[in-house]
Parts: structure tokens; C-alpha cells; sequence
């Protein structure tokens, strides 16, 4: 009786502290908050930035981005932000009205910059003028490394010797 007593007080003690476990990143910490709208972009940015950042993702994974709508917690994510990485090209039309009443302050990286946009032809079924799928194609992964590089650089000077690795 004793030993059930003990492990269900035990069993209740751990369920606790592992719900005040929080994923949420320190509110205190001085590094720039960083935010990426896909989670590819997420993935590009975190191998970048190492254990300095806490990278968080915009858009759950699985979710088609033209389709996806912000909620006032998704838009509160975004405000917190110090660094915003977007894949541009017009692949996140829900930002643009958001971005509008974005901090001064806020860094705005589009992954894509650089980058010929391709048009598609009749034939394929996209609902935009230009493809905005580039980092389907290897080649334009280095584009994206560079871009995302060079903005966590101008948020992080301090941290230029880790972001160059």
C-alpha cells in the first residue's frame, strides 16, 4: 500500500513539472527573436544559426501555405519577432496585410531574393503569375542559405562567426 502511495505521488510529481515545462522561448534572452514562415525555411535557418537562435515555424508543417490563415496567436508570434524568414515570391500573401503593422524594427528575410521567377505555363494548375516553389530546385538552396545568412548577420552581428560556419 505504502509503495502504491508512494508511486502515485511520485507519478503526479512528474506530470507536474513536465507541465510546467514550457517550449516557448526566454522572454529575457537579448538574441533576436526568430520566426519562418514554412517549416523547410525553418529547417535552412536553425543548421544556420546552430544552438545560438531559438527558431520558431509560422506554418505547421502540412499545412498548404496558400491556403493558411494567421491566428491572433500566429500574429502575435509574428509581432514578437525580431527576424521574419519568408520565402517571398508571393507564396505568403496572408503576410502582407500583417506586415504592414510589423515593428520598424522587425528584419524581413526573403529566402528567395535573387532569384528569377519562373512562369508558369497554361498548362499548370497555379493560382499566381510566377512559381514561387525555388527551393524545389537544389541549385536555389544556396541562394537561400546566403539571404537567410546575410539577415540573421544584420539582426546578430555578434553572432557572424557562427552564422558563416
Amino acid at each position: 500500500m505504502k509503495f502504491h502511495h508512494f508511486t502515485s505521488s511520485f507519478l503526479i510529481l512528474i506530470l507536474l513539472v513536465s507541465c510546467s515545462i514550457s517550449n516557448e522561448p526566454d522572454e529575457t534572452s537579448s538574441l533576436p527573436r526568430v520566426i519562418a514562415a514554412e517549416s523547410f525555411l525553418a529547417d535552412i535557418t536553425k543548421n544556420i544559426a546552430g544552438d545560438r537562435l531559438e527558431v520558431d515555424t509560422l506554418i505547421p508543417p502540412g499545412v498548404d501555405p496558400h491556403s493558411f490563415q494567421p491566428t491572433p496567436a500566429d500574429v502575435a508570434k509574428i509581432n514578437r519577432s525580431q527576424v521574419l524568414v519568408i520565402n517571398g515570391a508571393g507564396l505568403e500573401e496572408f503576410l502582407d496585410d500583417l506586415l504592414e503593422n510589423t515593428s520598424e524594427n522587425a528584419i524581413i528575410v526573403e529566402a528567395s531574393t535573387g532569384l528569377e521567377p519562373r512562369t508558369p505555363d497554361e498548362s499548370e494548375d497555379l493560382d499566381h503569375a510566377i512559381d514561387p516553389h525555388f527551393w524545389l530546385d537544389p541549385n536555389h538552396g544556396i541562394v537561400y542559405v546566403e539571404n537567410i545568412r546575410d539577415g540573421l548577420i544584420s539582426a546578430d552581428p555578434q553572432g557572424e562567426g557562427v552564422y558563416t560556419e
